[in-house]
C-alpha cells in the first residue's frame, strides 16, 4: 500500500492524495483495534459499596475527621439515596458539624424511608434535644420507646431523662430514670458522668439537676458527696463545703475524694 502510495503522490496528486492516504491507512488501524472485545465493566454492587461507605464514614466522624467522613458519606449517597440507613448517617455527620438544617432534612427523609425506627427515632430526639426543642424531642423518644424490636432501649431513656433535665423537669426525668434503674441497677453511675461533665463545662445548674437525680436513685458515694462538695465550693458556701468534706472522710475514707479535700483541690476543674 505505501508503494502504492508514493506512486500515486510521484504522479502529482499532490498533498490532497498523500492526506486521503493517511486517512485510509488510519481508517484501516482503527478499524482493526475496534474490532477487538471490549473488557466487560465491573458491576457495582450498591447497596454493598453504600454500606461499607457508610462504616468508614461513621468510624471517621469517631474520630473527629470530618472531611474523610463527609467524602465517604456523600459517596454512599450517591449510591443509595433512598436507604434509611445512609441518610440517617448523613444526618449524624451534619449533626456534628454543626450544619442544623442540612441534619434537620436528612433526619426528616430518613424517617419517611423508616418511620418505626427505634435507633433514628432516638438519633433525631437527641438532636431536636440539643436545638432546645424540647416537646418535639420527648415526642420522639416516646416514639422511639414504643418502636418494634428497639435495641436502644435503656440509652433512649437514659437521653429522654437527661433532654427533660436540661428542659428544667427533674420530675419527668427521675420517673424515666426510675424505670431503666429497674433493669440495670448499676447504672447510676452515668449521672454521675454527666453531672460530673457539666460541672467541668461551667453549667452549673445542669450538674446539679443530674445530681439530685442520681440523689434519689442511688445511695451516697465517693463520687456523689464529691460532687455536692464542688458545688458548693463554687457557690462559696463553705460550711456546705465542710459538712460534704466532713461526710468524705467518715464515709469513705481513703478515697481519691478523700484526699483532694484534705488538699484543697475541690476548686479545679476536672479534680
Amino acid at each position: 500500500m505505501m508503494k502504492d502510495l508514493s506512486a500515486r503522490l510521484k504522479a502529482g496528486g499532490g498533498c490532497r492524495n498523500y492526506f486521503y492516504g493517511i486517512l485510509l491507512l488510519l481508517s484501516g488501524t482503527l478499524s482493526s483495534s475496534c474490532s477487538a472485545p471490549a473488557a466487560p465493566m465491573a458491576v457495582i454492587d450498591k447497596p454493598a459499596a453504600a454500606q461499607a461507605r457508610v462504616r468508614l464514614g461513621l468510624a471517621y466522624l469517631a474520630r473527629g475527621e470530618l472531611l474523610l467522613a463527609r467524602q465517604n458519606l456523600e459517596q454512599a449517597l450517591s449510591y443509595q439515596p433512598q436507604s434509611a440507613q445512609v441518610q440517617g448517617a448523613m444526618a449524624l455527620y451534619q449533626q456534628q458539624a454543626g450544619e442544623s438544617g442540612a441534619a434537620q432534612r436528612h433526619y426528616q427523609r430518613a424517617l419517611q424511608l423508616a418511620p418505626r425506627s427505634g435507633e433514628l427515632l432516638q438519633h433525631y430526639a437527641t438532636f431536636l434535644c440539643g436545638q432546645r426543642r424540647y416537646r418535639e424531642a420527648q415526642h420522639h423518644f416516646q416514639a422511639a420507646l414504643q418502636a418494634p424490636g428497639s435495641a436502644h432501649w435503656m440509652d433512649t431513656l437514659h437521653q429522654a431523662g437527661w433532654c427533660y433535665l436540661q428542659a428544667g423537669e427533674p420530675a419527668a426525668a427521675r420517673s424515666l430514670l426510675q424505670r431503666a434503674l429497674k433493669h440495670q441497677p448499676g447504672q447510676g453511675g452515668h449521672w454521675i458522668g454527666l453531672a460530673s461533665r457539666a460541672l467541668n463545662e461551667g453549667r452549673g445548674q445542669e450538674a446539679t439537676q443530674g445530681l439530685a437525680i442520681y440523689d434519689a436513685l442511688q445511695p451516697a458515694s465517693a463520687e456523689s458527696l464529691w460532687l455536692h462538695l464542688r458545688l458548693a465550693a463554687c457557690a462559696g458556701a463553705t460550711g456546705v463545703v465542710n459538712h460534704y468534706g466532713s461526710r468524705l472522710l467518715r464515709e469513705f475514707p481513703g478515697t481519691q475524694q478523700c484526699q483532694h479535700f484534705l488538699n484543697h483541690r475541690y476548686e479545679r476543674t476536672g479534680e
